[in-house]
């Protein structure tokens, strides 16, 4: 557990990002999929969660690009088997300058993809998706990719952004009621192309540890046969 004196960072003065770049586009991704934007017991936080320390130490990174802060407060910690990484800013005003892009970074209100990245340049727009992909997907033992959100917008506008790049999707609800975006198979080597993964590992299931990018490798090289339920690290 590492919690980081704040001191430093409150002597730095705060910058604010350029908005239309791609780096500023993946920072609000992740906010939205694995992160968490919210004021409570006196902070204003940004928080960053993942089983890739990797994933966490990139959106450390993007966060200094964008912002010039360092993280306030970062841990790990174990999720049934699985080892997660946090990291946390405590910033009043990064707070308040994400809510210009949405009133809300919680899936369980009915949010969508902000203005910002539909609007956006290609290159924004496909950085959002790989936050979404990183964060919030999975490629079960077949090499179907899903992927799942509480908000229905979410999903909905998900569907039409993919689809600008070739890429077609379903929509529908699983047994929780959660919302379900699945790429068809015939479009996996187009996101292969086009979007992919870059740090999201598999947290559960036959491929336990592995990079999703791997994974869906080997099926874009050729089919490979794999023991396994066919749900498995799945939606």
């Amino acid at each position: 557990m590492h919690d980081l004196s704040t001191s430093l960072l409150l002597k730095k003065k705060l910058f604010f990002p350029v908005e239309n770049s791609p780096e500023f586009a993946r920072l609000l991704g992740h906010a939205f999929f694995d992160g968490c934007v919210v004021a409570r017991e006196g902070k204003y936080i940004l928080n960053y969660t993942n089983a890739s320390q990797n994933a966490v130490n990139f959106f450390i990174k993007l966060v200094k690009l964008k912002y010039g802060l360092n993280p306030s407060y970062c841990t790990d910690f174990k999720r049934h088997t699985t080892r997660i990484f946090t990291a946390e800013f405590y910033c009043k005003k990064l707070y308040f300058h994400l809510l210009n892009y949405s009133n809300s970074f919680s899936t369980k209100n009915e949010i969508g993809i902000p203005d910002l990245i539909k609007q956006g340049f290609d290159e924004c727009k496909i950085q959002f998706l790989k936050a979404f992909w990183d964060d919030e997907s999975c490629i079960d033992v077949r090499g179907r990719l899903s992927g799942c959100s509480k908000s229905e917008k979410m999903i909905f506008d998900l569907v039409e952004l993919h689809a600008q790049f070739g890429i077609i999707c379903t929509k529908s609800k699983n047994l929780k009621g959660i919302s379900v975006l699945r790429i068809l198979n015939n479009s996996r080597s187009i996101f292969a192309e086009k979007i992919n993964f870059d740090f999201g590992i598999i947290c559960r299931g036959y491929n336990k540890g592995r990079l999703k990018k791997d994974v869906l490798n080997s099926f874009i090289d050729g089919p490979v046969a794999q023991s396994g339920r066919a749900q498995d690290n799945c939606c």
